[in-house]
């Protein structure tokens, strides 16, 4: 992994998935995921980043990241990368 991979500029969206950095701001990813016809208009409104939000949960309208949140890497103090299923 390399440090890029956790900056604001790393979002990647697919077609069936989107993957984005820890770092990158919630309304920026509601925004060009909106753009790529993903509803994640409620994370807009959302101050911070994703890190954060997927570690609280972070909701509003009735909707959850865990509600659109398949899975998150985590880089261990260690050096070691663990997958987390939601």
């Amino acid at each position: 992994m390399l440090f890029s991979d956790c900056c604001e500029n790393n979002i990647e969206i697919k077609k069936d998935n989107i993957k984005v950095g820890a770092s990158v701001p919630t309304a920026r990813l509601a925004a060009m995921a909106s753009d790529e016809g993903y509803d994640l208009a409620f994370l807009r409104t959302i101050p911070g980043t994703v890190g954060g939000a997927v570690k609280m949960n972070a909701g509003c309208y009735g909707r959850y990241v865990s509600d659109c949140l398949e899975s998150v890497e985590v880089l261990g103090r260690n050096g070691v990368i663990t997958e987390f299923k939601n």
